[in-house]
């Protein structure tokens, strides 16, 4: 289970290192949604990490942006 979670955190990380190239783009640091569409099993697995009760979509809100995952 330790393992799962340090999983799940880098690839935090990895989200939040996309939102820093976000913020020096052109989009600047305003408000931004994300949506990516993924699997019903990676949504389950996001969905089962964020203790998420939502069947539409999972939000993760780092900074001013917020990646909108959707099922496929």
């Amino acid at each position: 289970m330790a393992e799962n979670n340090e999983g799940f955190r880098d690839q935090l990380i990895i989200l939040a290192e996309i939102v820093e190239q976000i913020e020096k783009s052109f989009v600047g640091k305003d408000n931004t949604d994300i949506e990516i569409k993924i699997s019903d099993y990676k949504f389950n697995y996001l969905s089962e990490q964020l203790k998420n009760n939502n069947k539409d979509k999972v939000i993760i809100s780092i900074g001013d942006c917020n990646f909108i995952f959707l099922r496929k």
